[in-house]
């Protein structure tokens, strides 16, 4: 260890002894309907992890809340999908950004925790600087990343503020590389969810997982609160016909082809149909649209039937609308590390009314799907199911909409979650 390291470290501990020690002094307890809102991931940064919070925030300042949210660095550049989520959290939202700091400790010493243990502090810090003469009533942290958490629990003992905690994802029962998990991440995982008021999850799977895991969790303090789409991002677009395209057969893969959604597995299914029917070649086009991880740029460029294949990087949301609108399925990679987990997209498939194709077996994505008979569930490594799926789509358009889904989504639209997120801050804000 370098002795840049070793002072960094006594740096980062001194650091933290100062932390504990803080406060709002004479705001301490006080109830107002202010939101302190820990979300890393804010526009006009992009992720699937925005839109959340994002209406949250917006949502709560519609409801008369004051909302002031601490949130990661502004993006170097903003693109047109940043400006649009920008302005639908309207003016109303004070943002403080984070300014990660220098100091590089050793690991073998000092903690080390997903989203990085030194940008909890910064947040703490900022959010007793900024926020002195102007204390929130409740704290609500999101996460990933859960330095959140740990800040959330900081900042509620130093101020006597109760904190929630919202799992998009999980911690450290989370199966994919975007948690990046430290050897204190189990210990500070236990403190957080011992304190909080109450603790969110977005799956009925989440929640029965958590509270199996953890005893310092129990259910009384729990709630599900799902992912939901924005009505208003379809606007007008479900008046008659889909718009054609120019593929006999569209597939459209719409959002983040990360780690966790990895296409080689459904490419080494589909490269044995296009082996046996060049035929399909001819007319199949599958579009991914979105953000793409290296590793999943790899497996695109070696996909050996490339021609089939169009790459659309992020668009704005009702760009992304139009080209589901435009195809004849939707693909969700399902993979078995999904299985507790309801994606975003699923909820903006369903809303188009186009078939959407599962590709694999299980969990709360296919059950969805099967209970609206929304499309076609193919079990992974199935090239005849996928065949079968394929040749039966354009007959599907339209179906789920005749079986309930309407009347679901109307229930798990933004503003109506953002809602419940809401009526359980002002139940907590009116415990405190």
């Amino acid at each position: 260890m370098t002795l840049e390291a070793i002072r960094d470290t006594a740096r980062g501990y001194a650091w933290l002894a100062r932390t504990a020690m803080r406060g709002f002094g004479g705001h301490v307890g006080v109830r107002r309907r202010h939101l302190l809102l820990l979300a890393w991931w804010f526009p006009p940064m992009i992720s699937g992890g925005v839109y959340r919070s994002a209406a949250l925030a917006r949502y709560a300042v519609k409801r008369g809340w004051r909302v002031s949210v601490i949130c990661g660095p502004h993006p170097p550049s903003v693109n047109e999908a940043g400006r649009y989520m920008l302005d639908y959290v309207g003016p109303g939202v004070r943002m403080l950004r984070v300014s990660p700091g220098s100091l590089i400790p050793s690991y073998r010493f000092f903690p080390r925790v997903d989203g990085g243990f030194l940008n909890a502090l910064q947040t703490v810090d900022l959010a007793l600087d900024a926020l002195a003469d102007d204390a929130p009533g409740v704290i609500l942290a999101s996460g990933p990343p859960f330095h959140n958490f740990i800040a959330a629990r900081f900042i509620s003992r130093a101020t006597g503020v109760p904190y929630l905690l919202d799992y998009r994802d999980e911690w450290t029962e989370c199966p994919f590389s975007f948690v990046q998990k430290g050897y204190a991440d189990r210990y500070y995982e236990r403190a957080c969810v011992r304190r909080a008021k109450r603790v969110i999850f977005t799956t009925d799977s989440h929640l029965d997982h958590q509270t199996a895991v953890f005893p310092q969790l129990d259910r009384e303090r729990c709630v599900v609160i799902p992912n939901g789409w924005e009505p208003s991002d379809l606007e007008g677009m479900l008046d008659g016909d889909p718009p054609l395209s120019p593929a006999a057969l569209h597939i459209a893969f719409v959002g983040a082809l990360a780690d966790h959604t990895l296409p080689a597995v459904f490419f080494s299914t589909l490269a044995k149909l296009l082996d046996r029917s060049p035929e399909l070649g001819k007319r199949l086009r599958v579009s991914f649209v979105g953000a793409k991880s290296g590793r999943a740029c790899k497996q695109l460029a070696d996909f050996p039937y490339r021609d089939v294949l169009e790459l659309i990087d992020g668009v704005p949301k009702p760009a992304a609308l139009k080209i589901m609108r435009s195809a004849d399925a939707l693909l969700i990679i399902n993979d078995t590390t999904l299985h507790r987990y309801r994606p975003g997209k699923l909820y903006d498939y369903l809303a188009t009314e186009i078939p959407v194709l599962v590709y694999g077996e299980g969990g709360e994505v296919a059950e969805l799907v099967r209970r609206f008979d929304a499309g076609y569930v193919v079990r992974a490594g199935d090239p005849e199911g996928l065949s079968d799926a394929l040749a039966s789509l354009k007959g599907l358009r339209g179906r789920s909409a005749a079986r309930g889904v309407r009347e679901w989504l109307a229930q798990h639209s933004r503003e109506q979650l953002a809602k419940s997120m809401i009526d359980l801050l002002e139940e907590v804000l009116g415990t405190g």
